[in-house]
This record gives structure tokens, C-alpha cells and sequence, in this order.
């Protein structure tokens, strides 16, 4: 009987211990609830990651779009050019196509006309000339636009032009003189055109110089119409040497031509290298300009 007792009292604490156990495993199975303050970071977290994937998919590169770029370059020109008028210009025009470098030439080709055929050619000189230069500063500005070309590359053509056709003026003046009497010419109205007014009334740099300057105006605060009276000015002015070309050149000895002429040449090669540099200037602030330096 006691035996049976005690084997019973073992089998009752087994099934108690069994029964602990497997309450116990199943307590530990069971997931706790994450906690209030975790969750919150967890949340906030991707807020933030979210809101941030957001703000560099809408940012994108600053890309200066073509009306910045020309407002800001206009500026850029304006504070190059400041303090470059109408004098300058006007200078300009005299040094490219003035009145200096006709006297000879227009002497040469009248040399045996008569005064009213030397009054002719001069009055058809002038008034060809003029319209000429007039229609090319009217026209080639268009044609710039239409061709997309840069004032900048203008001024570096332009430059280059004058500064090889002075530099070899200024050395020209190093030359041995020739004391063969050169053939003369049997004045007629047939000169007007040439060689009258083109090469010696409107030389090729002359005309590349009204073409920079008239692209140039528009940039410029200067009044449009003030070139056009400045080279009318201009053309009035070979006028009126031409009429009196051969008084002027009896009173004005060679000599004094000839140093004129080397002056006026000398000032010529800095005219072309300041536009070369101009140029270079000009699309140095692009450059930087568009890189953002």
C-alpha cells in the first residue's frame, strides 16, 4: 500500500513539473509589443530619410538658361566698355576709314583730270561710299544673328584684319624707296567704283570695324543713330579732303604724310591687338560665367 502511494506521489509531481514547463514555453513565444518611445523613433526616422529623398529629387544643378546668361553678360559688357562713348568711336572711324590715308591715293588717281572731273569723282565718291557703309551697318547686324556669330569672335576677326594690314604699313615704312615714277593713270568716272571707293575710301578693315561697331551699339548705351551720324561726319570729311587734295598735298609736304601715316599706323596696331584682347576678354567672362567660377 505505501509503495502504491509513493509511485502515485511520483506521477502527480511529473504531470505537475510537465505542465510548468509547457506553460513556460509558451509564455516565452508569445512577442512583446514594441514599446511606446521605439516606435516613435521609427517613425520619425523615415519621416526624415523620406522627406529628404523628396527634397534632392526635387533639387537639380542650377543650369543658366540662354536669357540669364545674356543679362548677365550685357552687365559684364556694360562694366567693360564703361566709359567708352561716342569720342572713342568717332576716333575710331577716323583711324579706319577717314580722310588720312585718301590724300595720296586720290591725288594719284587725279593726277591728270581736270578740277570738274576731280570735283566729280570726289562728289560720286562720297556719295557711294556713304550709302555702302550705311547699308553695311544697317544689314550685317541682322546677318550676324541669322549666322550666330559672337561679337567676341567679331572683334578677334576684326582684330586680327587691322593688325596685320597696319603692321605691315608701319614696315612698309622701312622699304627702300623706288625712284621709278610710277605710270599715270587717265583720270575717268570709271575710277569711282574702284578704286576710289573701294579700297581707297572704304578699306576691308574700315568695313570690319563699322560691322563690330554696329553689333557693339546695340549692347551699348549710346543712342543707335549717333553712329550713323558719326560716320556720316566721317564721310563728309573725306569730302571735303578729296575736293582739296591737291592744294592740301602742295602745302603738306611728303614727308609730313609719311610720319602722319606711320603715327596713325602704329595707332592702328594697338587698335587691332585691343580688339583681339577685347575678344578673348569677352568670352574669358563666359566662360566663367557658365562654369559658375
Amino acid at each position: 500500500m505505501g509503495r502504491l502511494l509513493r509511485i502515485l506521489g511520483i506521477a502527480i509531481a511529473s504531470a505537475y513539473f510537465a505542465s510548468m514547463l509547457a506553460l513556460n514555453s509558451a509564455t516565452a513565444t508569445i512577442p512583446k509589443p514594441p514599446s511606446p518611445s521605439l516606435a516613435t523613433d521609427f517613425i520619425g526616422q523615415t519621416a526624415i530619410i523620406s522627406a529628404q529623398a523628396m527634397e534632392s529629387s526635387r533639387v537639380q544643378p542650377a543650369i543658366p538658361v540662354k536669357a540669364e546668361i545674356d543679362a548677365k553678360t550685357q552687365v559684364l559688357f556694360e562694366q567693360l566698355f564703361d566709359g567708352f562713348g561716342a569720342f572713342n568711336i568717332l576716333i575710331i572711324f577716323l583711324l579706319t576709314v577717314g580722310p588720312l590715308k585718301l590724300i595720296v591715293p586720290f591725288v594719284k588717281l587725279t593726277a591728270n583730270a581736270d578740277p570738274a572731273l576731280r570735283r566729280q569723282l570726289a562728289l560720286r565718291g562720297f556719295g557711294i561710299s556713304t550709302l555702302v557703309i550705311f547699308a553695311v551697318a544697317l544689314l550685317c547686324q541682322n546677318v550676324m544673328k541669322s549666322w550666330q556669330i559672337d561679337l567676341s569672335a567679331m572683334l578677334i576677326a576684326t582684330g586680327i584684319i587691322l593688325f596685320l594690314v597696319a603692321l605691315r604699313t608701319v614696315l612698309a615704312q622701312y622699304n627702300t624707296p623706288t625712284t621709278k615714277d610710277a605710270t599715270p593713270v587717265n583720270s575717268s568716272l570709271k575710277l569711282t567704283i574702284n578704286p576710289l571707293v573701294f579700297p581707297s575710301i572704304l578699306t576691308p578693315y574700315g568695313i570690319a570695324v563699322v560691322v563690330t561697331m554696329s553689333a557693339m551699339f546695340g549692347r551699348m548705351a549710346i543712342a543707335p543713330g549717333s553712329m550713323f551720324l558719326l560716320l556720316l561726319l566721317v564721310m563728309v570729311l573725306n569730302l571735303g579732303v578729296m575736293l582739296v587734295a591737291h592744294p592740301l598735298l602742295n602745302l603738306i609736304k611728303p614727308v609730313t604724310l609719311r610720319v602722319l601715316g606711320f603715327v596713325f599706323g602704329v595707332m592702328q596696331v594697338a587698335l587691332g591687338l585691343d580688339m583681339i584682347l577685347t575678344g578673348v576678354k569677352l568670352e574669358a567672362i563666359a566662360l566663367k560665367f557658365l562654369l559658375g567660377l
